[in-house]
């Protein structure tokens, strides 16, 4: 108990010691004000020469440590000091005092060495203010008063006392009977509020001890109400037992439904005794007409699937009787109507005491991914399709660059016989048109590069929907329903014009009786290898355009050949085979797809997949192709023609030996790098791109500029690839040309290459 007590004492010494200083320290900006304010006073007012060291090493002096002790002084107030350092700021503000009072003791150092009563008289005066402002202020802690007081007081009557100045004894009796006078005020003063900061200190703990016993009752009541609230919740639960069990199976037929998967369960009969909400939904079912009936009446008996539903069926027997699980089986299941879905589904049987009470079969909708699957056959199809197409275009381009360059030949040098040109007019405008036709064909397989923009999706339907409604006619309803959004791709607007149109000529031709056309857009979020074909992984957001006709319908067999080239089911005089194939060739190249499904007899749709455009996407370098020029003769200039295909060759020899110029042939790279060697005063190359074997154009191109970059050049090929129009824009002076190039423009093409490196 006496511990106890002795350690309260000490506690209450401390805070009073705490709060002592905390006061004095708010008090100290205005002391060190004064000190400073009052010092640089007396020593303007006092000093007559600048000479008189003693009061310049005085005012400095206090000056100085005033400023020092004030930067202490706000370091102290700035960092909180624990109670630990309050003995610390303690002994600074005695010493600091006890230094002050010192200092202001010799303030007589001020005066001159000859001072007259009067100067004695100020000084005093400014004594006796600086006491009362220290009584004032200091006085919170005694011992830093008597610490200023006592030295102050000391040093300035011993001066006055021993100072030669007539009549300083009486300013000195006057002093102490100030100082009598002003000194027990002051510490009265101080004991007076020490017992007003003891009071304040012990209102403050009686504070603390009431608030630490309002939070223990507090504390105690709200034990008492938990302990009540327990209570009441302990019979609350009691109550609710029963209605627990009740819901029990509700609860866990709610936690199905929550649930992506369809699951329904099974008796041991086999009929469906629970069935969750994403069953039913997938299957257009209701709950009411679905509870009871045979599982097995769920599965489909007809379809293309049929021999798997039959699997199916027997599967589910098999598990209800003999208690086998099933794992990702497939088939077709059966909803309202007659509505059909292609579902994965498993079955695992509940066995209780020995024996099999009943099954329970999960399933999803695997139909977007059969979906995604057949869009990626078709899409590996197409390209082997598309490959083999800008093969077989390449070489007929230069088939016909032979066909046409020889009958412009024969062209010019026959005799004017009308009849006859009328024939080769013919023959050329037929190879004009196979070129057209391979054109097409270079589209489809991707070979033939499309210039593309910025092209918000939605405005294009738009503005094409009164188009599409008086080209589908009367008997034909169209309905267009646009995506909230603004979806825009970067793709070709005139090329996406002839798809839609493509597809509503399609879509009219199978409704000869009429119907609905519907055109739906919408952003969809699928994986980009099943609508890019390549090797990525991620999944991004596309623009999916949706034709649906609800006419005749395609076979399945047929669907699987509908973007294939020339491959029609329509009449020979009505179709071609080619646009189907080239809508397919379009969206490839703008890194798309399209997919077509069908129901014969019901419906057909057909996807258009756009990727969707984020931010801005560098557009593909453009190469211009170069001006006609009519075609003169003797033209001048020195050609080296490099071509590995003979009859090319000897078309393009000719005609340029026909024109008037000097002509060198080789049949690949490294010959024409020879040649080039060989003949300083070679003024054109004129070369074709792709040649099997050796040096293709590309790098004959690269070799020569870096040599003779003034040299001009010019490239011919069957197709302009975008890889092989990058490097082009990279050299200068080289040109292209599109096989089947037109013989009547080729000499004026090369004579304007020719004229513009001469400049």
């Amino acid at each position: 108990m006496a511990e106890e007590k002795l350690s309260q004492s000490v506690a209450r010494e401390h805070a009073y010691r705490r709060e002592q200083v905390r006061m004095l320290y708010r008090q100290l900006p205005l002391m060190y004000l004064s000190d400073v304010v009052a010092g640089g006073f007396l020593f303007f007012v006092l000093l007559e020469d600048f000479s008189q060291y003693s009061a310049i090493i005085w005012f400095a002096v206090i000056t100085v440590t005033t400023a020092g002790r004030a930067l202490v002084a706000r370091n102290h107030t700035t960092h909180r000091v624990a109670d630990a350092d309050m003995p610390m700021r303690w002994r600074f503000l005695v010493w600091g005092s006890t230094f002050a009072g010192f200092m202001w003791g010799s303030a007589w150092l001020l005066l001159p060495q000859n001072p007259e009563v009067f100067d004695v008289l100020i000084l005093g005066v400014w004594m006796a203010g600086i006491q009362a402002g220290t009584s004032a202020t200091m006085v919170i802690i005694r011992q830093a008063y008597l610490g200023f007081t006592i030295p102050q007081s000391v040093l300035f009557l011993g001066y006055l006392v021993f100072s030669p100045v007539e009549g300083t004894l009486l300013l000195a009796a006057a002093y102490v009977m100030y100082m009598a006078f002003i000194v027990p005020i002051a510490l009265r003063s101080g004991s007076g509020f020490a017992r007003l900061l003891d009071l304040q200190i012990s209102n403050a703990e009686l504070r603390e001890s009431l608030q630490t016993e309002e939070m223990r009752l507090r504390q105690s009541t709200e034990e008492l109400i938990r302990e009540k609230e327990q209570y009441q919740l302990l019979q609350q639960e009691k109550v609710a037992a029963d209605e627990k069990l009740k819901s029990a199976a509700e609860e866990r037929l709610l936690l199905l439904d929550t649930v992506g998967e369809g699951i329904f369960g099974l008796d041991a009969r086999g009929n469906i005794t629970f069935i969750n909400s994403s069953a039913l939904r997938m299957l257009k079912l209701d709950e009411d007409t679905t509870i009871g009936r045979s599982a097995l009446q769920l599965i489909s008996s007809t379809g293309a699937a049929s021999a798997a539903n039959v699997e199916a069926f027997v599967a589910i027997n098999r598990c209800l009787q003999n208690s086998r699980p099933i794992e990702s089986m497939e088939c077709q299941m059966l909803g309202r109507d007659g509505f059909e879905i292609p579902v994965r589904f498993s079955c695992a049987p509940i066995i209780k005491d020995g024996g099999v009470k009943g099954a329970v079969v999960s399933f999803i909708n695997v139909a977007k991914q059969k979906e995604m699957e057949a869009m990626l056959l078709q899409s590996q199809k197409m390209e082997a399709i598309g490959r083999l197409t800008g093969g077989v275009a390449h070489d007929f381009n230069n088939l016909l660059t032979v066909i046409m360059g020889n009958l412009q030949f024969l062209k010019r040098h026959m005799p004017e016989d009308e009849r006859l040109q009328g024939f080769v007019d013919k023959t050329i405008q037929a190879a004009r048109s196979g070129a057209e036709l391979n054109n097409r064909l270079l589209g489809f397989s991707r070979e033939q590069e499309i210039e593309t923009e910025l092209v918000e999706i939605d405005s294009v339907i738009h503005d094409m929907e009164y188009f599409l409604d008086r080209l589908l006619g009367e008997n034909v309803q169209l309905k267009v329903e646009l995506g909230a959004e603004s979806l825009a791709a970067y793709t070709n607007r005139t090329q996406l014009e002839n798809a839609i149109l493509n597809l509503g000529v399609n879509a009219k031709d199978a409704m000869p009786d009429g119907g609905v056309l519907e055109i739906v857009t919408s952003r969809q979020r699928m994986r980009n290898s099943f609508v890019r074909q390549d090797d990525s992984l991620g999944e991004a957001d596309y623009i999916e355009i949706r034709v649906t006709d609800f006419g005749c319908g395609i076979d399945p067999e047929i669907q699987e050949r509908i973007f294939e080239p020339f491959f029609t089911t329509k009449d020979k005089d009505k179709g071609t085979g080619l646009g189907l194939a080239t809508v397919y060739g379009f969206m490839r190249q703008t890194g798309g797809n399209i997919t077509v499904n069908s129901r014969k007899g019901e419906w057909t749709t057909f996807k258009l997949y756009f990727p969707m455009a984020k931010g801005a996407i560098a557009a593909v370098p453009k190469i211009e192709k170069v001006e006609r020029y009519p075609t003169l003769k003797n033209y001048t200039g020195k050609v080296l023609v490099v071509e590995d295909d003979k009859n090319v060759r000897e078309v393009a020899v000719h005609t340029l030996k026909d024109a008037g110029y000097e002509v060198l042939s080789v049949a690949d790279g490294e010959e024409a790098l020879k040649s080039i060697a060989d003949n300083p005063d070679l003024q054109m190359i004129f070369s074709d791109i792709i040649m099997p074997a050796g040096i293709s154009g590309i790098e004959l191109a690269e070799r020569v500029v870096k040599t003779r970059p003034q040299l001009p050049i010019l490239l011919a090929t069957a197709y302009t690839e975008k890889s092989l129009k990058e490097k082009l824009v990279a050299l200068k002076n080289v040109s292209f040309v599109a096989k089947p190039y037109d013989t009547e423009d080729l000499p004026g093409l090369i004579h304007s290459m020719l004229v513009k490196a001469a400049s």
